[in-house]
């Protein structure tokens, strides 16, 4: 009788392992999988397109995904008013191929700096072409609102 219970124990322990195990299989490197399925927008190389702060956006073909984490700064002089300098604005984004998380690349959009509004990650090229919307002095823009243009080329 104790044989009996020891096996189904046993068995109980290795089911509970199975089980979790697949869970941690199924995990994506970005730091809340819920905004992935949520949020995830197919896109293509060579092609630009519009993604939005924390969204995902997939380049099928090349099992990519870009994730839109964060505005480090943004002090683009406001459209309703005028100023001497431009301003900058500047974007993160997390690069994941397959399973593997690629890290982050920092993009800028300022002029003068276009070369900052490029970067090259495992072969992928990374291009800023904007940033939405544009300041003005009587709205702040909240995280949430920013949208980025971006094209992906190999």
């Amino acid at each position: 009788m104790k044989i009996q219970q020891f096996y189904q124990f046993f068995l109980a322990i290795v089911a509970i392992g199975l089980v979790s195990g697949c869970d941690r299989s199924m995990a994506t490197p970005f730091a809340n999988s819920n905004d992935r399925a949520t949020t995830e927008m197919a896109a293509k190389l060579d092609r630009q397109f519009e993604i939005r702060y924390d969204q995902v956006v997939r380049i099928p073909a090349e099992d990519l995904d870009l994730k839109f984490t964060d505005v480090v700064g943004d002090s683009r002089c406001p459209s309703d008013t005028q100023c001497v300098f431009q301003g900058r604005v500047e974007i993160v984004l997390q690069v994941v191929r397959g399973d593997r998380d690629l890290g982050n690349v920092n993009l800028v959009r300022q002029a003068g700096l276009e070369n900052e509004a490029m970067a090259t990650i495992d072969g992928y090229s990374i291009q800023l072409i904007d940033v939405k919307p544009y300041p003005q002095t009587s709205q702040p823009i909240e995280l949430s609102n920013y949208r980025a243009i971006v094209e992906v080329s190999r």
